[in-house]
């Protein structure tokens, strides 16, 4: 990550940016069930919003920037090249370069078709075309702020040693609400390309390492009360170490039970 890009997420990252990426606790489950919170408090009384254009622009140069870091051979391709050679592989991949083209539409109008770009109370609407084909978008003022969010919440966890699956979950979890706040979109490839994931709480985590465990018949069994494992229960990672290494769950992999296939789990070792 250059400097330009960093001082983008920087600013957009600061207490002084309204904002919402995982908010992360540590919990203490006791012997007797019972649990201890070490709250980590987060001080929003001096967030504040910014505008939704300046914040889509923001976000589109922070993606560009990026992509021209780890991908120099781009550098000197238009927007549009770039996208076509972003790698599509696996869903990390995809979800990325969907946020680019997203915002590169938006970019695009912003820059060429501002007339095209129509405020309403609610939702922010793109309508206008380039080479004949229509370009179409709507999307909440709150979809722009996930947006803004994503990108936060992936260059700061691309930096840690979450396995793959993990970010992959956490990513898609606001990939997707994302896509629910998108109304309208069009390009000259049609419609986002959607994908198929696990979504976890995205606004806060639960670190914890005092969940007791034993291993049998190729299976994890958690000691673990099933108030723990209701869905929309407090979102625990729950730390393990086997054979030396270490490993994070989220819980709602194991949402309603207390066990998983230790195959399932390597998915989840610390990088």
């Amino acid at each position: 990550m250059n400097y330009f890009t960093k001082s983008i997420i920087d600013f957009l990252a600061s207490n002084n940016v309204y904002g919402s990426i995982p908010n992360i606790q540590n919990l203490e489950i006791l012997s007797d069930g019972t649990k201890n919170i070490h709250l980590n408090m987060v001080d929003n009384f001096q967030a504040k919003k910014i505008d939704a254009l300046l914040m889509g622009n923001l976000c589109f140069m922070i993606l560009d920037s990026y992509i021209d870091s780890i991908f120099p051979e781009m550098e000197s391709k238009n927007f549009g090249k770039k996208y076509e050679n972003l790698p599509k592989i696996n869903n990390i991949e995809i979800m990325f370069s969907q946020l680019y083209r997203i915002m590169l539409l938006f970019r695009n109008a912003l820059v060429h078709h501002i007339s095209g770009i129509n405020r309403k109370t609610d939702v922010l609407e793109i309508n206008f075309n380039h080479n004949n084909t229509d370009y179409e978008f709507s999307i909440s003022y709150k979809g722009i702020e996930i947006i803004k969010d994503m990108i936060i919440c992936y260059f700061s966890y691309e930096q840690k040693n979450y396995s793959y699956y993990y970010k992959e979950y956490l990513y898609y979890s606001f990939f997707d609400d994302i896509l629910n706040e998108i109304t309208t979109y069009n390009d000259i490839e049609g419609s986002i390309k959607k994908i198929k994931s696990i979504k976890i709480n995205r606004f806060e985590r639960f670190n914890c390492n005092s969940i007791n465990y034993k291993i049998e018949d190729n299976m994890i069994l958690f000691d673990i009360s099933q108030d723990f494992l209701k869905k929309n229960n407090l979102p625990i990672d729950i730390h393990i170490t086997i054979d030396e290494k270490s490993f994070v769950i989220p819980i709602e992999v194991i949402e309603g039970m207390n066990q998983i296939n230790i195959e399932e789990v390597k998915k989840f070792g610390l990088t």
